[in-house]
């Protein structure tokens, strides 16, 4: 095995820009909205794509004098079902504690701050899509495979498979990387908000330039619509463009 990596060594996969996530986000906004806000939520969280399946409305946290920010519970530690739900409490839960298992990296208990400026309005927009849920309620009920079908239909659809997009993890490279191009984090904050071990593993899902590399490598009408599809987010999430948001809200 060793010589067949010398002879084709593993190759890193390109971060996914921002105006391309929006266009991705865009097209199944009607038809896939659950996907599309799928897809915000590990952009916003930097998370690996099958971590936000699990994600339950309790672990949506508003902003409060603790935090001005909303608070995704990436994970919470040991869990009780009974707690919380009240005289809705399902047939299935019962008040024995639940264990809930480490996450990749070892960790019990990860929160993470959707704390981008141009991301403001993902937490009201999410809080809006769960309200009809109890609180022990998955968020996302969609078969992952469905959803990860549907991005990379669109990503065929709309070309970006030519400039070396094929995979929803490249939504989380994407985080990583916009946020050290942006100024909004150093290399030490994004490798604690990614929750990687080493910084060597860091480097490569943090590289601003390689982001640039991508959006410049599309068409002009390519990115001609993911601009516009980036303006478009904007208002949908109700805080501006990233381009105007260039430093910490």
């Amino acid at each position: 095995m060793k010589g067949f990596r010398k002879l084709e060594p593993a190759q890193g996969r390109v971060p996914m820009p921002w105006p391309m996530v929006c266009r991705v986000v865009q097209r199944l906004w009607s038809e896939f909205r659950e996907a599309a806000l799928w897809m915000l939520m590990v952009w916003a969280t930097c998370s690996r794509p099958g971590e936000i399946f699990k994600l339950k409305k309790r672990h949506l946290v508003p902003p409060s004098k603790m935090s001005r920010f909303w608070v995704v519970i990436l994970n919470p530690g040991v869990e009780r079902p009974g707690i919380g739900v009240g005289r809705k409490r399902k047939a299935d839960q019962v008040d024995a504690p639940q264990q809930v298992l480490p996450s990749k990296v070892g960790e019990l208990d990860e929160a993470i701050l959707l704390d981008q400026p141009y991301v403001q309005g993902l937490g009201k927009i999410m809080a809006d899509f769960v309200k009809h849920l109890e609180p022990h309620d998955r968020i996302f009920n969609m078969d992952p495979k469905r959803a990860t079908t549907a991005f990379n239909e669109v990503i065929m659809e709309e070309g970006y498979d030519r400039v070396g997009i094929n995979c929803s993890y490249q939504l989380r490279h994407g985080s990583a990387s916009t946020d050290v191009l942006d100024g909004l984090r150093s290399l030490t904050e994004v490798q604690k908000r990614g929750r990687w071990q080493a910084q060597k593993s860091v480097r490569r899902y943090s590289n601003g330039g390689r982001i640039s590399q991508v959006l410049a490598e599309l068409s002009d009408q390519q990115k001609a619509d993911a601009m516009a599809a980036e303006s478009w987010m904007s208002k949908i999430l109700g805080h501006g463009s990233r381009a105007g948001a260039s430093s910490r809200a």
